[in-house]
């Protein structure tokens, strides 16, 4: 895949920025503690999908990518790197929170004290990238105003999760999901596609509403994906183990579609009328979702949400070397292999 080898490419240009930031980060943070939690959070093993996608408009933008640029992408990355560690403290994942610190309560008071270091790093680096491209103002404040939205909304996002999992089944939770990723990952990419087109010297008023249209169907077809994989997937591929969304109750939509077709099962899904669910009970609940209609569901509408993206990205004037490998990470979202 052309996409795959882009991302390599654009990862090899990063890292030695990012390891001059972390050395830095070392000399300044005197707690191991701490610096273990951060180096295992930046150093995921994923790729860095947002990264490229901030490179792809800008050079779609005929801008070169030049250290301004790759500071802005770090910071991005930066940023993801905190949300997830965030949400691995919220879902009490201990993969990257830190195995060897001395209890489960110290370990998740140091990973949010990390949190707090990877988000301030994040405006840190961004700002310092778009001092350097010397941007007018008015758009200065435009593209940090849209940065420290991303940040708001993923933590309005992430709460809209934490509560869906004492939450019993309700008529309105396909609403709440939408909400929720409205939020996050879905606001978050649309925000991160308009900071890469603002800063690369778009202006073309539509091609600008586009580009946003495009990064909120694609986060939201991306997230959607997830959900499925996450009941249908291979766990050697996925790298991790299916159906801890289940497990714990949260109600993203192929569960919130299946307690609709299967009333029955509503209160193992209620922690306040059935505060007892077990890993067993979870496994029988996903064993019936993967032959449940939910599932061919959500992936006709995250299929549909792919489509919509690629309509709005061809609307985008941007060149069409770029824009191909655009087009070909949106058409993967539609892939469930």
């Amino acid at each position: 895949m052309r996409f795959l080898k882009y991302t390599q490419k654009i990862e090899k240009n990063i890292e030695p920025l990012q390891n001059d930031w972390f050395n830095k980060l070392k000399s300044e943070i005197n707690s191991e503690d701490i610096l273990e939690i951060i180096a295992k959070s930046t150093n995921r093993g994923k790729l860095k999908e947002r990264a490229t996608i901030i490179s792809l408009i800008v050079k779609g933008n005929k801008k070169e990518l030049n250290l301004a640029f790759l500071k802005i992408m770090l910071a991005i990355e930066l940023m993801q790197n905190g949300f997830m560690l965030r949400d691995d403290i919220l879902d009490e994942q201990e993969r990257y929170t830190g195995k060897n610190l001395m209890t489960k309560s110290f370990q998740r008071k140091t990973a949010g004290l990390a949190v707090n270091i990877l988000l301030s790093e994040t405006r840190k680096m961004f700002l310092g990238g778009i001092r350097e491209l010397n941007l007018p103002q008015e758009k200065i404040l435009k593209v940090l105003a849209l940065l420290e939205k991303t940040i708001y909304w993923d933590a309005l996002g992430q709460w809209l999760d934490v509560e869906s999992e004492k939450n019993p089944y309700q008529k309105n939770l396909v609403k709440r999901y939408s909400k929720m990723l409205s939020y996050t990952p879905a606001g978050q990419y649309k925000n991160i596609a308009a900071i890469a087109y603002i800063i690369s010297g778009g202006d073309n008023k539509e091609s600008f509403k586009n580009i946003q249209e495009w990064g909120f169907n694609f986060g939201f077809a991306g997230q959607l994906r997830d959900d499925v994989i996450d009941i249908i997937g291979n766990e050697k591929v996925v790298g991790k183990k299916l159906g801890t969304d289940v497990l714990r109750r949260k109600k993203r939509l192929p569960l919130v579609k299946f307690l609709e077709n299967n009333p029955q099962d509503q209160k193992y899904f209620n922690p306040k009328k059935y505060p007892d669910f077990s890993e067993k009970q979870a496994e029988e609940s996903l064993a019936k979702m993967r032959k449940d209609k939910c599932v061919p569901d959500c992936i006709k509408i995250t299929r549909d949400l792919v489509k919509k993206s690629l309509d709005y990205l061809e609307k985008v004037d941007l060149n069409q070397k770029e824009k191909d490998l655009l087009i070909e990470i949106t058409e993967l979202l539609a892939s469930f292999k």
